[in-house]
C-alpha cells in the first residue's frame, strides 16, 4: 500500500497553505495602512518676525507671527481654522521671541519649530496662557487630537514643568511637558506631548497652559512653541478588511 501522499494531494495543500499566507499578509497589510501616520488637518509654529529676532517656520507648519501690538490676545485664521493665543500680553519682543538658531542633525528634524515660541510672562507673577481654535473646521463636542511643543534653547531658563488641560467647556488633558534650556532636543518629539481634547457645545476647543519652574535665574514665563490638530483615528476599511482576513485565516484552522 502506498502511504506517500499524491501529487494532486500536495498541491492542494500547498494551495491552502499560499491561501493562508496571502491572506496574513492582506491582514497585516490593512492593518499597516491604518495605523499609518496622515498629515495634521492643522500644524502651527508661533513665530517672530522683527528684524533682529525672526525665526523660520518649521517646514510642514503655518507661521503664527506677532503684529507687535501688545494685546493680551491674539488671532491668526488658517483656512477653515481660528487660533487665538491669550495671555497677559504680547508685545514686539516679550510674547514672541526666537532666542538661537538650533542645527537639525540624527533624529532632529525640527530645529526651526523649538527655536522660536510665544510666551507669557507677567511681572506680577501670575504666568497664564490659553490656546483656543474654533472656525467651521471645528465641529461641538467633537474628540480632537492635539500635540503640543514647550521648550526655550535658553541654559539659565532652568527646569520647567509645562501642563496643558481642557477649559471653558473643553474637556481633557495631556501629560506634562518638562524641559531644561540647557538640554537641546535631540529627537522631534523631546519637549512634545500628545492628548485627547473634546471641543464644547458650540465648537470651540479651548487649552490651559499652567507652569511651574526650579532654578531658573531668566523668567517663568510659559512657553509654546507650536502644536498639531488632528482627528481621532477610527478603524478604516483597510482595517476591517485585515481584521475580517484575520478571522477567516482563523476559521479555517479550526475546521
Amino acid at each position: 500500500l502506498d502511504r506517500h501522499p499524491s501529487p494532486t494531494h500536495n498541491t492542494a495543500m500547498h494551495t491552502k497553505n499560499n491561501l493562508k499566507h496571502s491572506l496574513a499578509l492582506a491582514a497585516i497589510g490593512g492593518l499597516s495602512l491604518a495605523g499609518s501616520a496622515q498629515a495634521a488637518l492643522l500644524a502651527v509654529d508661533f513665530q517672530h518676525t522683527t528684524t533682529g529676532f525672526a525665526g523660520e517656520t518649521q517646514s510642514g507648519f503655518q507661521a503664527f507671527t506677532n503684529d507687535g501690538s501688545g494685546s493680551a490676545s491674539e488671532t491668526r485664521t488658517f483656512g477653515v481654522y481660528d487660533v487665538t493665543i491669550s495671555g497677559h500680553e504680547f508685545t514686539l519682543i516679550e510674547g514672541f521671541f526666537n532666542r538661537t538658531d538650533l542645527d537639525n542633525g540624527g533624529s532632529l528634524t525640527t530645529a526651526d519649530l523649538y527655536e522660536d515660541f510665544v510666551f507669557d510672562n507677567d511681572p506680577g507673577g501670575s504666568e497664564s496662557m490659553s490656546l483656543s481654535i474654533s472656525g467651521t473646521g471645528i465641529s461641538p463636542d467633537t474628540a480632537y487630537r492635539m500635540t503640543l511643543y514647550s521648550f526655550d534653547p535658553l541654559a539659565s531658563m532652568g527646569t520647567h514643568t509645562v501642563s496643558f488641560n481642557g477649559a471653558s467647556g473643553t474637556t481633557g488633558s495631556a501629560a506634562n511637558i518638562v524641559w531644561d534650556g540647557a538640554v537641546n532636543p535631540t529627537t522631534d518629539g523631546q519637549y512634545a506631548t500628545t492628548g485627547t481634547f473634546t471641543s464644547d457645545g458650540t465648537g470651540v476647543l479651548t487649552i490651559d497652559l499652567d507652569d511651574s519652574w526650579t532654578g531658573a535665574t531668566e523668567s517663568s514665563g510659559i512657553r509654546l512653541n507650536a502644536f498639531e490638530l488632528d482627528v481621532i483615528p477610527e478603524p478604516s476599511a483597510a482595517a476591517l478588511l485585515g481584521l475580517g482576513g484575520l478571522g477567516l485565516i482563523l476559521r479555517r484552522r479550526r475546521k
